[in-house]
């Protein structure tokens, strides 16, 4: 018991809250005072019955189990441990065995555990340079300015008041971005802490940063310039009075960029290109909002391109690059669902992931080429991808549970590369627990871990209660099914009506009409969640009919969204989607004809509602696109820089109140 009583005494608050976070530690502390807790002591752990829950607490702490269905650090481990910390040593002296030989004092370690210096020491510049990402060079020059407190942890606050707590393991870190894995809060911190510790050198991370010479920079601003302008000639003449061959001119664009190595950009050229397509042929799919959105992004990153010194990451790949797994991967296929639009078309098929401690539990195969350059419509593919040396399409291997050697991941993205081999392969069965402990049954959850992962794809297996309604809606063109769970808390599962979503929408109709004549037909989904217009959605890609239910845990909804006023939060979104709205009309109309009454009357409000820095931006874009109308100068960037700003406040605000609103909407009868 001695290794057991030391980790106890090193795991203090701290440490604590850094392998889980404040909430569950405040929790915890309140639950050992009300709850009765027993005990087994076993050779080098602890048994913990707590709350008609067994934890087991052994050393290292990290390693400990709880038997409730939580997938990281629970309240249970917490109490249980800050229970033990308290009681162990009356616990082993009231005991019949052999009096232990503890130190008679509690021996604090001063600094950081030599684990956790350890690994810290070993991340290296080429994984700190990957999770920067973009952002290298802005965080490189911050941390200096990065606030690093030493104790059982590493704690280190940047200047913008991230919050990052490193704990030995680093995968049990926590971040105010919430990613688990290593983001780039977390390397800066990491870097402002091998600085310090002589480890070392700012130099280290330039080598890194491949800068272009002169010429090609040269050449790549002057092809961004042009670029740019054409995103400032749609929002001057707007969607309805644009050239009729904007389309063909973003297109010329994007074959350009190409040419130039400039993969980002050829690929958000691209994607407006087939969107104004969309437009001009006025097809449903076309949205404004996605299109305004995809032109700022586009015009902000061509601005950085036209501006300054530009490196090879800024640029782009056009080709993903795979990390080979020294692990073998054993992956359960949950899902496929078919892509066919005007630029892409093929499968995507879905796996989970069966190593319950991966950072990506689901894993994605995506067989799907692109069609730009056909000058017919799609037609059906016969060369199918033959995967890891298989000798049948994936479509045959969707059955099947298999163990993958040299696997290639990227980003949760499945290579299909020769070199990955399927060592074992045996049925499949989706109604075990791996897919159990992942099940959703509380609405109110699902929000929050939507909000917080932000992930691409947002994947989740949802168990509803009931259905409230099924219908289409002819004016959407969507199938909307509403959904609610065993507290009553409603969203919604919506498919946009198109020809491959066509027989999909007839069986999500029958199964929606037999979910409402019988009440003990429940199904569970595989579903992509998303936030739109303050309400959580649901694009379903799967539905089972057999997987068994197992016993749920109470959800508590955490304190930082159970105290705040949904109200409040309601009434800055409806005003911030008036602004887009707003925003949306003027790319639709042309900045040409703005109205600056419109623009004050918003600055008005925003001031009212102590947005003071949106106020700005929205009188910022009504002088710029004055000072252009009362001008002969063609110098309309000034405007596309001050609308691409309003978008992007208005897109932060969205973000942090979707969740609030979306909890609140659950019930809308409130």
């Amino acid at each position: 018991m001695s290794t057991l009583q030391q980790a106890l005494t090193d795991a203090d608050e701290n440490y604590l809250i850094g392998i889980s976070n404040k909430g569950i530690y405040k929790r915890a502390c309140k639950d050992i005072e009300s709850t009765d807790i027993s005990v087994d002591y076993q050779e080098e752990q602890a048994e913990v019955h707590i709350s008609g829950e067994i934890c087991m607490i052994k050393n290292p702490l990290w390693e400990s189990t709880c038997s409730c269905p939580s997938r990281s650090v629970c309240r249970h481990l917490i109490s249980a441990i800050l229970w033990l910390k308290e009681n162990i040593n009356s616990e082993t002296e009231n005991s019949d065995s052999e009096e232990p030989d503890f130190p008679e004092e509690e021996i604090i370690p001063e600094g950081l555990p030599e684990l956790l210096k350890t690994e810290l020491s070993q991340v290296t510049v080429p994984q700190m340079k990957k999770a920067m990402g973009k952002n290298l060079k802005n965080m490189l020059a911050e941390t200096d300015k990065i606030i690093l407190e030493e104790n059982s942890i590493l704690s280190g606050t940047l200047p913008d008041g991230t919050a990052v707590r490193l704990v030995y393991p680093l995968q049990n870190s926590t971040c105010a971005c919430h990613k688990k894995d290593l983001c780039m809060h977390k390397a800066a911190v990491i870097a402002a802490w091998q600085i310090k510790e002589n480890l070392l050198l700012l130099s280290d991370f330039s080598e890194q940063v491949k800068l272009l010479s002169d010429s090609e920079n040269l050449t790549i601003s002057q092809s961004a310039g042009r670029s740019y302008l054409l995103l400032c000639d749609i929002l001057k003449w707007g969607l309805v009075r644009m050239p009729e061959n904007m389309a063909e001119h973003l297109e010329a664009a994007a074959v350009q960029s190409h040419a130039l190595q400039m993969a980002d950009a050829e690929k958000m050229l691209r994607e407006l290109g087939n969107r104004l397509t969309d437009c001009r042929e006025r097809r449903a799919v076309f949205q404004t909002s996605y299109f305004m959105q995809k032109l700022c992004d586009c015009a902000e990153y061509l601005c950085q391109l036209s501006t300054g010194q530009i490196s090879e990451e800024m640029l782009g790949q056009f080709r993903r690059n795979y990390e080979t797994l020294r692990q073998d991967l054993t992956i359960l296929p949950v899902g496929q669902r078919t892509v066919n639009t005007a630029e892409y078309a093929g499968e995507i098929y879905y796996f989970l992931n069966l190593d319950e401690t991966a950072e990506n539990r689901f894993l994605i195969f995506s067989d799907i080429r692109p069609v730009f350059y056909e000058g017919m419509k799609n037609t059906h593919r016969h060369d199918v991808v033959i995967p890891w040396n298989a000798g049948v399409p994936m479509k045959s291997l969707m059955k099947s549970k298999m163990t993958l050697k040299n696997a290639k991941l990227s980003d949760g993205k499945l290579s299909s590369s020769k070199e990955t081999i399927i060592a074992l392969k045996s049925p499949a069965n989706l109604n075990c627990p791996q897919v159990q402990k992942l099940l959703y049954t509380d609405f109110r959850k699902l929000a929050i871990d939507t909000a917080q992962q932000k992930h691409s794809e947002n994947l989740y297996f949802i168990h509803p209660a009931s259905c409230i309604s099924s219908r289409f809606d002819t004016h959407t063109q969507k199938y909307q099914m509403e959904i609610a769970d065993r507290q009553k808390n409603m969203i919604t599962i919506q498919v946009r009506y198109q020809a491959e979503t066509k027989e999909f929408i007839q069986l999500l109709e029958k199964i929606g009409k037999e979910m409402l004549t019988r009440h003990d037909k429940i199904y569970t989904w595989l579903c992509s969640a998303y936030f739109e217009n303050g309400r959580l959605s649901l694009f379903p890609i799967e539905v089972y009919d057999f997987i068994e239910i197992p016993p749920q845990e109470e959800y508590t909804l955490p304190t930082e969204y159970a105290d705040v006023n949904p109200v409040y939060a309601n009434q800055i979104l409806r005003f911030l989607e008036e602004i887009q709205n707003h925003f949306a009309g003027l790319l639709q109309s042309g900045m040409q004809s703005v109205s600056s009454e419109s623009l004050n009357a918003f600055a008005e409000q925003a001031k009212n509602f102590g947005m003071q820095g949106l106020a700005d931006l929205l009188l910022q874009c009504r002088n710029s696109a004055e000072q252009v109308r009362h001008s002969t100068e063609e110098a309309f960037s000034g405007v596309m820089q001050s609308y691409t700003a309003v978008q992007k406040y208005i897109r932060l605000g969205l973000e942090k109140l979707e969740v609030l609103c979306a909890l609140e909407q659950m019930h809308p009868e409130n």
